[in-house]
């Protein structure tokens, strides 16, 4: 069988083989931009789903991240896009060992409509920030519950 491996020069075209290089910095580099993508920290701020592509969110798609580590603390959320019924839902569990002053998710429309609004369970609608797809999710200290309307 094939064994696909991330390698830092397949010369002298990307389509070229030259056999199997194990080369774990190359490797860790692929984990490290995908968390990236997902968990991002800046200063105080944490990011969640900062960079996550459009297609993930298409509907019935679900993104997953648990217990990631952060300078904060543990995080974990859950995105399902529920788009055929016009929102996205999503769950999170903030880190509380070291709080971050504030917390954002970023939720891309696969085609790119604009949020109408977001609702909180228990705090009725939010802010949102609809040119940047960013919902800002303030200081939270125990778990949210959103639906983001399209």
């Amino acid at each position: 069988p094939d064994v696909c491996t991330l390698i830092e020069h397949p010369l002298p075209t990307l389509a070229d083989w030259r056999g199997d290089v194990y080369k774990v910095s190359d490797e860790a580099m692929w984990c490290i931009c995908l968390r990236l993508m997902l968990v991002y920290e800046e200063g105080d701020k944490l990011y969640l789903c900062a960079a996550a592509p459009r297609e993930w969110f298409k509907d019935g798609c679900v993104i997953r991240v648990e217990d990631a580590s952060t300078y904060f603390g543990t995080v974990s959320f859950q995105v399902r896009s529920r788009l055929s019924k016009g929102f996205i839902e999503v769950d999170v569990k903030p880190p509380v060992r070291n709080p971050p002053r504030s917390m954002y998710i970023r939720l891309r429309h696969p085609e790119r409509r604009r949020i109408r609004y977001v609702e909180v369970e228990g705090e009725g609608r939010v802010k949102v920030g609809s040119e940047e797809e960013l919902i800002d999710l303030g200081s939270p200290s125990k778990a949210l519950a959103l639906k983001v309307y399209y």
